[in-house]
């Protein structure tokens, strides 16, 4: 399993508008290839933020990535956008 790691900075009268936009893009998530589950995080001190998404195999992440590249109404609500993926190597 593989996992892909966003890390940005909100906005904090735009976190609202954010989570409207992952929300209204989550029901078409789970039915791409290899999805295996999505968190969005956030610190409400400091309005950071993190998604984390499970994907079963590197292309299927590879592929996810592709499709939210061309996803810029987010890039306008959050600052200091950082992404990784990793492979899943131990779970509890």
């Amino acid at each position: 399993m593989f996992a892909h790691i966003v890390t940005a900075q909100a906005e904090a009268e735009g976190f609202d508008d954010l989570t409207r936009l992952v929300r209204e893009g989550l029901p078409g998530i789970p039915q791409q290839p290899g999805f295996r589950g999505f968190y969005l995080l956030r610190d409400a001190e400091s309005d950071k933020l993190m998604t984390i998404s499970f994907w079963e195999t590197r292309d299927d992440l590879q592929a996810s990535v592709a499709r939210a590249a061309g996803q810029t109404a987010i890039a306008g609500l959050v600052t200091g956008l950082r992404a990784g993926s990793y492979e899943v190597t131990m779970s509890a």
